[in-house]
Order: structure tokens, then C-alpha cells, then sequence
């Protein structure tokens, strides 16, 4: 849909509302040049974050922030708190960083890098 507008200025598809539709009809979808199988779709729209509660290893959350100070996004924060409350051992990282998943271009979050990297180096130790 992205491209499409770009390419004419204008939206050509009806949207989201669309795509649900061609899926729930059984047609899989291009995403990004991946395919995107209406099974697979159907399965990551039953899924519930608050549910995926993952005990006997710490979970390291990386949230991206715009700008040093800012919280994890309230949406976020409710996940991370009743992840806690289920007795996970949840540690949140928020990192400065521009969406990268919000750009048209390939494009890197180098504090993103630098802080799973320190982590992994850390846990190798």
C-alpha cells in the first residue's frame, strides 16, 4: 500500500480493511517480497502478547524511544507490568533510536546494535 501511494500520490487500495479481507478469503499476500500466507496471518492474529508469558529464563525487552527520558509506550508498559506481576524475569532496555521499521529505506539503529551486542557479550562472559 506503501508503494502504491508513493508511486501516484494517492491511495489505490481501500487498505488494511482489504487486505484482512483477500486473507480471510485465502489469498496470500507480497509484503515487503515476502510472502505473507493467510494461515500464518490468521495464527499471529490470535495471538496475544500478555499471554506469551515466558518463565525459567530472563527476557530482555528492547523498546525503542525517541528521545532520551521517554518511557516504553503505554501499550508496551501494560504487556511488561503483567509480564512481571506472572513472576517473569523481565528486564527492559529502552534505546534512543528512530523506527527503523517506520522507513522506506534499509536503515540501522546503531544504539539498537551496540545494546544487544554489549548484552550478548555480557551473557557470554
Amino acid at each position: 500500500m506503501a508503494s502504491e501511494m508513493l508511486a501516484s500520490g494517492q491511495e489505490k487500495t481501500s487498505g488494511t480493511k482489504e487486505l484482512r479481507n483477500r486473507l480471510a478469503a485465502g489469498e496470500s499476500l507480497e509484503v515487503a517480497g515476502y510472502e505473507l500466507a493467510p494461515e500464518l496471518a490468521a495464527s499471529i492474529d490470535n495471538l496475544n502478547a500478555a499471554d506469551l508469558v515466558m518463565n525459567g529464563a530472563p527476557v530482555h525487552w528492547f523498546e525503542l524511544i525517541t528521545e532520551t527520558g521517554r518511557s516504553m509506550s503505554p501499550a508496551a508498559a501494560k504487556i511488561a507490568d503483567g509480564w512481571q506481576r506472572s513472576g517473569v524475569d523481565l528486564h527492559r532496555h529502552l534505546v534512543e533510536g528512530t523506527p527503523f521499521w517506520a522507513s522506506q529505506e534499509i536503515t540501522e539503529c546503531p544504539a539498537l546494535i551496540t545494546a544487544t551486542t554489549a548484552l550478548f557479550a555480557e551473557v557470554r562472559q
